[in-house]
């Protein structure tokens, strides 16, 4: 059991990869899930959940692209849960891959709009719930390599998505803030999943050597390490530890809570828009 309260935690996108993991480690340390998918299986692993872990557990199949859907799954989590307090949207897609000449204009827009209405459609949607919490909590991927060394190549659009989805949780955050509703992004570090798939298949011309590298990694031993990482900064994130951390895209690699704590009354810092606490100055 989880060493607080158990929790009402919805997981957008919960029906595989990252999002099936966690709804596994949050069931199995206590907490309520209710989660949805785009794939029919979402209420045979919320049927899973509540048998092997004894907890409350709601499944539905709902695109998250739609708002009335969304509004719908989150009357009927809520109403079988008992209320919200954390939601995880975490559903989004990979978009075309290739360099910017040569993607389809059409799929780049699609997966513009597919990445943010599957952030913003939730948040909506499960406000009204998560106002009614004393530990309410938005949390959602950032993924894409934003901040790091190293962007992405020839996956633009879902680049730019999640640079997208970051920019709306330090927006949402400072909205939110005197509701204490804490929002932030995670970067979940590598774990194999088929959501790169198409960057695997096209092949290392059309994705570059990188991202095909990257797309085509298998399991490993570092993936235990990644999984146990992300769900170290899960914990702590859902936790009456972490209420005045918010508006803050964060590492499951590098950023410890401790180092969080440390570092939370900085104004800047694990923010997409700086990396080094320093204000920005035009130059004379």
């Amino acid at each position: 059991m989880s060493p607080f309260a158990a929790l009402n935690i919805v997981i957008i996108g919960g029906t595989r990869g990252i999002g099936l993991e966690l709804c596994h480690h949050l069931a199995e340390s206590g907490h309520n899930i209710a989660l949805c998918g785009r794939s029919s299986n979402a209420e045979e692993v919320a049927q899973s959940l509540a048998q092997q872990y004894k907890v409350t557990a709601f499944g539905q199949a709902v695109d998250a692209t739609d708002a009335i859907g969304c509004a719908e799954f989150a009357s009927e989590a809520a109403n079988l849960l008992g209320g919200i307090d954390v939601l995880f949207a975490n559903a989004a897609i990979f978009g075309p891959v290739g360099t910017i000449e040569n993607i389809d204009i059409s799929r780049w827009a699609e997966t513009i709009n597919t990445n943010t209405l599957t952030f913003i459609n939730p948040v909506r949607a499960f406000l009204p719930y998560l106002r009614r919490s004393t530990s309410a909590c938005i949390l959602t991927m950032s993924g894409g390599g934003l901040g790091g060394p190293r962007p992405i190549k020839r996956a633009s659009a879902y680049f730019a998505s999640k640079a997208a989805t970051v920019s709306l949780i330090e927006v949402l955050a400072e909205e939110l803030i005197h509701e204490q509703i804490t929002v932030n992004a995670i970067a979940p570090g590598f774990f194999p999943t088929d959501f790169m798939r198409e960057a695997a298949e096209v092949g290392a011309d059309i994705a570059g050597p990188e991202l095909h590298s990257d797309a085509s990694r298998q399991a490993d031993d570092s993936v235990v390490e990644t999984l146990r990482q992300l769900t170290t900064l899960v914990d702590f994130l859902i936790s009456s530890d972490a209420r005045e951390v918010t508006g803050r895209t964060l590492s499951a690699r590098w950023d410890t809570p401790d180092k969080i704590i440390e570092s939370r009354a900085s104004s800047n810092l694990f923010r997409l828009r700086r990396v080094d606490n320093d204000l920005i100055r035009e130059a004379p």
